[in-house]
């Protein structure tokens, strides 16, 4: 958050509006999707910006767009809320809400001293607690070592996977869209 803040300043549109985002104290975490070209990219229109936020109030969220968002920028999104100007006329901000994408993972434990034992659901448990993606993040294997050395140093890990839908494994995903983002709970994780 503190890193993102640096960008307040930015006069780029797409950082400057994250910037603002991230900095307002309801929102968890915002991504600034900006199509400069004049045909669509990835679903966001022509010289238009795709803002999808975490958290937040309607109003907070479209006062921060109203504030940073450059003058006569389309914006694509399913949300919408109409702030007040103070000559008395709207400006109608447009964004999406950030959505949960369930992220599986699988790994099989090997002790590093003979007869250690694992308490696999306890892990598991612990792994998916552990596992915290952001918007524009995108989930590796080594995601998935690194927490398992803090849950289980005695551990040493093997057939590392991660998956978008539980049965195409790969060392690392990418969410479907802009708008996802990656959730883990621990009926996801497979550890052995």
């Amino acid at each position: 958050r503190r890193a993102a803040s640096y960008y307040l300043q930015a006069q780029g549109p797409a950082d400057s509006l994250r910037a603002a985002l991230l900095s307002t104290a309801d929102i968890s975490d915002a991504y600034v999707v900006q199509n400069d070209t004049n045909g669509t990219v990835g679903g966001v229109p022509a010289y238009s910006l795709w803002i999808i936020v975490a958290g937040g109030t309607a109003a907070e969220i479209a006062q921060v767009i109203y504030t940073k968002k450059a003058p006569g920028c389309p914006m694509k999104g399913a949300v919408t809320y109409n702030v007040v100007r103070p000559q008395g006329n709207t400006f109608a901000a447009a964004w999406d809400a950030a959505i949960a994408q369930p992220l599986y993972v699988r790994a099989t434990l090997t002790p590093r001293i003979a007869g250690q034992t694992f308490d696999v659901v306890a892990d598991g448990i612990a792994l998916a607690a552990a596992l915290i993606y952001k918007l524009g993040q995108s989930p590796n294997i080594g995601d998935v070592v690194l927490a398992m050395q803090t849950i289980e140093p005695g551990a040493i890990l093997s057939v590392v996977n991660v998956s978008t839908d539980g049965a195409t494994w790969e060392n690392i995903v990418s969410s479907s869209d802009a708008q996802h983002y990656f959730s883990v709970i621990a009926a996801n994780v497979v550890l052995s």
